[in-house]
């Protein structure tokens, strides 16, 4: 289509003023929306680094400090059963010996166990890390993909809008008045301009 009168091109260029005017505004909330998503996403993933990081280091030290004890406890009990082997003829020693074993012995399997639980509690810690680290990643690659595509969409539609803000102004002036045909073939072209 084009405009066979000043006042017709005058509205239609108004509405597509007005229209391109409301996809600015909602793509603008929409970037600012992402934009903020993007920032919280890069904080929690900034967090989740650091928390992941100090858990894994609480561990070592807790694997280390356990082992270390264990190792204690299976040296105090050779040392008792050594004793036990060593003085048979010793019926008080060797007792209170056999029970300082199952005292240690129990401390020992106690040790294990609270080992194993919380070596598996540390593998659901490790997995959760992971899990989180990769979802948070691709968020982020996504968030930052779509904003780009949408900064370059503002781009285009500002340029678009303005371009038609300066149409609109032509409308008012003395200038225009007196050369309508000259500016209806402008019009015309600029018609022809957008739709390609």
């Amino acid at each position: 289509n084009q405009y066979s009168s000043e006042s017709e091109a005058k509205s239609v260029i108004e509405e597509m003023d007005a229209s391109s005017s409301d996809e600015l505004e909602v793509l603008k909330e929409s970037i600012e929306d992402n934009t903020k998503q993007l920032t919280d996403s890069i904080d929690f993933l900034t967090q989740l680094g650091v928390n992941c990081s100090q858990k894994k280091e609480e561990n070592e030290l807790s694997v280390e400090l356990r082992n270390e004890e264990q190792e204690k406890l299976l040296e105090e009990i050779k040392v008792l059963e050594d004793f036990i082997e060593n003085n048979p003829d010793d019926v008080a020693g060797v007792y209170l010996a056999q029970q300082n074993i199952l005292l240690k012995q129990n401390q020992y399997d106690k040790s294990v166990a609270e080992g194993i639980a919380e070596a598996e509690l540390y593998a659901k810690f490790v997995s959760f890390c992971e899990t989180n680290t990769l979802e948070k990643e691709k968020e982020i690659s996504d968030l930052e993909d779509t904003l780009e595509t949408e900064n370059n969409e503002f781009i285009s539609l500002k340029g678009y809008n303005d371009t038609l803000k300066v149409v609109l102004e032509l409308f008012p002036s003395q200038e225009a008045a007196r050369s309508s045909t000259s500016i209806i073939e402008q019009l015309n072209q600029i018609l022809i301009e957008f739709n390609t």
